[in-house]
C-alpha cells in the first residue's frame, strides 16, 4: 500500500531544529515527521515550506523578512496570472483549430480583458490577437524571472548570514533570560517566536 508521507504544516507544529536545518542548509526533508520510505509517495515539500516561511514571515515581523514574504507572493501571482492566460490562450487555439465560434468563448475573452488585453477577438483576427497577447505577455515571464531572481539572493544571503551555531547561541541567551532552556527538538517555531519577543522587548 502507497502512503502518503506525514509531513509538518505550520509554525505551530514544526520543531525549532527542524526549522533551523531547512533554514540554513535548505534541505527539506526536514519536513517530514519521519523519514519516508518506498512505500511512500514522493511529496512536493516546496510549497509546503514556502507557506511555512510566509507564516514565519509575518509572526516575526522581520524587515528582510517581510520583502522576502512579499517577493514570494509577487512570484505566485506572476505564476498565476501566466498560467491563467496560457490556458486562454490554449482555449482559443483550440477554438481557432476547429473553426469555432469564438462569440461563443465570452468568457475566457472577458479573462483576457480583466489583464488588459483588449482585442477585437472576431474569427477574422483571432491569430492576430492571440500573437499580440503572446507578445504582451513576455513582460510578465521578465518580471517573474526578475523576481525569482531576487527572491533567490535574499534567501541565499540569508541563509550566509545565519549558521546553525548562530541559532543555538541565540537560543541559549533566550533560555538564560527566561530561566529554563529551550530544546529545539520540543520547542515549536511558534513557541520559539514568542521567547524571542519577549526578550527583545525586554531588552529594547
Amino acid at each position: 500500500m502507497i502512503l502518503t508521507p506525514r509531513t509538518y504544516s505550520s509554525c505551530s507544529d514544526l520543531p525549532l531544529y527542524n526549522f533551523i536545518k531547512i533554514v540554513v542548509f535548505n534541505d527539506l526533508k526536514y519536513l517530514h515527521h519521519i523519514k519516508p520510505t518506498f512505500l511512500h509517495t514522493k511529496t512536493n515539500l516546496q510549497p509546503i515550506w514556502d507557506k511555512i516561511f510566509e507564516e514565519y514571515s509575518v509572526l516575526s515581523a522581520s524587515t528582510q523578512s517581510n520583502h522576502i514574504l512579499e517577493l514570494l507572493k509577487e512570484v505566485k501571482r506572476l505564476e498565476f496570472t501566466i498560467n491563467l492566460i496560457q490556458s486562454c490562450l490554449t482555449v482559443l487555439h483550440n477554438c481557432s483549430k476547429h473553426n469555432l465560434n469564438v462569440s461563443d468563448y465570452q468568457p475566457t475573452i472577458d479573462t483576457l480583458k480583466s489583464y488588459g488585453y483588449y482585442y477585437e477577438y472576431s474569427n477574422l483576427s483571432l491569430m492576430d490577437d492571440m500573437t499580440q497577447i503572446i507578445n504582451e505577455s513576455k513582460a510578465l515571464h521578465i518580471d517573474l524571472a526578475d523576481n525569482i531572481a531576487e527572491y533567490n539572493t535574499l534567501t541565499e544571503s540569508k541563509k550566509a548570514e545565519s549558521t546553525e551555531s548562530d541559532f543555538l547561541d541565540e537560543a541559549a541567551i533566550i533560555s538564560k533570560f527566561n530561566g529554563f532552556a529551550i530544546n529545539p527538538r520540543t520547542t515549536t517555531v511558534i513557541e520559539y517566536i514568542s521567547y524571542l519577543s519577549v526578550y527583545k522587548k525586554a531588552n529594547a
